[in-house]
């Protein structure tokens, strides 16, 4: 009888430990969301974002360009000239509703800051059976909510955000079996900035072909509906990227993460700016390739959950430039490499975990640990600029992406006989 009391105690101080790790990691969470819209969020009027809406256009369309077409859009874009995907567009239309761009801007944040919160509760359901215990999941919740990237692009009201939304929806359906769901969902996604058709591959290499159908199909109607409408022709950034030589592509700022900024920074340094872009051509075409060949080496792997986080991570690293926000996208990564560890996690895989995702994802607030530094050292650090400047948010995601390798589990393969073409 004893015993059993003993048990039974045991069991209650564990559930009562566990309530309380969930709710301390929930109230910081919240915490650290609530003073960031205010302290930044609110303030801010600096955007990638607002360089590229309202498309002048379709303010005239709506009868709003004197109070919409003004700012850094202007001097982007003129006439018939567009940027990012048409899905932005689209979904930005009932902020036309607003008498002017500043009031719809600032709105634009409560409905982003949303949004994050969703996306998170969606990764969070789709994980949660993988989960082994109560910690484990505020291990999750943590890992999702306090990404530095994913607030800096909330405060810009970047539409990063809506990707990340779209794929992390993509991945609750796909785990469903929810095919069609998953189809319009990616082919959604990849509308709003392109990157996430970068997923669309791996539907067809899963054997899922209804899915992958779909997108197709959804991106066809919208390739269509928009030449009809704001014409591909006229979109900035379709232009910029096919102009290799273009100052906006392959540039050597520390924002860009990617590894073609790792290489035209580090080239810089030895005094051969112009072979730069050379070596940045050569080095990601051969990592593509290279990716290409391992993926189809994979198919019909049921472990997709890795493929698909292999590929946003690569992708990030493989685009001609990134952004220190584009690294948002890497909280769906991060969270499936966390729940996968929880259960098979090594000590050196959890280590390699812990190092990526504190260089990228920054979950203590940068100003606290630059005050840490500036007291120990003596003198102020701008630690933002310095850890760009030497690459280790990309040293990271590269970190991330050895991981995801490692993680990924050939024995799931379902499909026999692995010779068979698609």
């Amino acid at each position: 009888m004893m015993e059993y009391e003993d048990r039974t105690g045991a069991v209650s101080r564990l559930t009562r430990n566990t309530r309380l790790a969930l709710f301390g990691v929930a109230v910081l969470s919240a915490s650290r969301l609530v003073v960031f819209l205010f302290r930044y969020g609110i303030p801010n009027a600096a955007s990638d974002f607002l360089g590229s809406w309202p498309a002048p256009r379709l303010a005239e369309w709506f009868g709003k360009t004197d109070g919409f077409y003004s700012g850094l859009v202007t001097e982007w874009h003129e006439g018939t000239s567009w940027s990012y995907g048409p899905i932005l567009h689209l979904v930005t239309i009932p902020l036309f509703l607003f008498p002017d761009r500043d009031t719809a801007y600032r709105f634009l944040l409560f409905v982003a800051a949303g949004g994050f919160v969703v996306t998170g509760l969606l990764l969070i359901w789709h994980l949660r059976r993988e989960l082994p215990n109560g910690y484990a999941l505020a291990g999750l919740i943590f890992v999702v909510f306090n990404f530095a990237p994913a607030l800096e692009a909330l405060g810009q009201r970047n539409v990063e955000l809506l990707e990340l939304l779209l794929i992390s929806a993509a991945f609750v359906t796909f785990g469903s079996r929810r095919d069609t769901a998953t189809g319009f969902l990616l082919g959604l996604a990849a509308g709003v900035k392109y990157l996430p058709a970068v997923l669309i591959p791996a539907l067809f290499l899963a054997r899922r072909r209804r899915a992958g159908a779909v997108s197709m199909t959804t991106l066809a109607v919208i390739a269509v509906v928009t030449q009809l409408t704001l014409g591909w022709q006229n979109n900035l950034l379709l232009r910029t990227v096919v102009d290799v030589d273009s100052e906006i592509n392959f540039f050597d700022h520390p924002q860009n993460q990617a590894l073609s900024g790792f290489i035209m920074r580090a080239v810089g340094d030895q005094g051969n700016e112009s072979t730069g872009i050379a070596i940045s051509i050569v080095v990601l075409i051969a990592a593509g390739l290279a990716l290409c060949f391992w993926l189809w080496s994979r198919r019909g792997s049921s472990d997709w959950s890795i493929q698909w986080s292999i590929l946003l991570t690569s992708v990030l690293l493989l685009i001609p430039h990134g952004e220190s926000y584009y690294l948002c996208l890497l909280i769906p990564p991060f969270a499936v490499a966390f729940s996968r560890l929880c259960v098979m996690g090594r000590t050196w895989k959890w280590v390699l975990f812990l190092v990526a995702y504190s260089v990228v994802a920054w979950p203590v607030p940068m100003s606290i640990v630059e005050a840490v530094v500036d007291s120990v050292i003596g003198r102020h650090v701008w630690l933002f600029q310095w850890t760009h400047e030497n690459s280790i948010p990309m040293i990271g995601t590269l970190a991330l992406l050895f991981l995801l390798f490692s993680l990924h589990d050939p024995g799931r393969l379902t499909v026999s006989d692995t010779t068979e073409s698609l």
